[in-house]
């Protein structure tokens, strides 16, 4: 008795990439939504932090003008103050 395989031609249908969706869908959606929330408020919180550090140094600046950048002396006693040596730790750090 003899066996024959037959070997199946494939179709066309068998090869063809599934469709995806193309947008976000359920939890992905709740979660992007919940995460650009977050990130705008932080943003907002630090703009907000940065606008009021700026208006309230409007007066120093007014006082010392731009040698406050430049004064590496801290001396309130004698109206000098400069914050020079400590921007150059800072950027130093950073």
């Amino acid at each position: 008795m003899q066996t024959t395989v037959r070997i199946a031609e494939p179709s066309g249908d068998a090869d063809q990439p599934r469709a995806l969706a193309s947008g976000l869908t359920g939890s992905d959606l709740i979660f992007t939504t919940v995460l650009q929330s977050i990130a705008g408020c932080v943003l907002a919180i630090t703009g907000g932090i940065g606008l009021f550090l700026a208006i309230k140094a409007v007066p120093t600046f007014h006082h010392y003008g731009l040698g406050f950048f430049t004064e590496t002396k801290w001396e309130p006693e004698s109206d000098t103050l400069g914050i020079g040596s400590v921007l150059v730790g800072t950027f130093t750090v950073a």
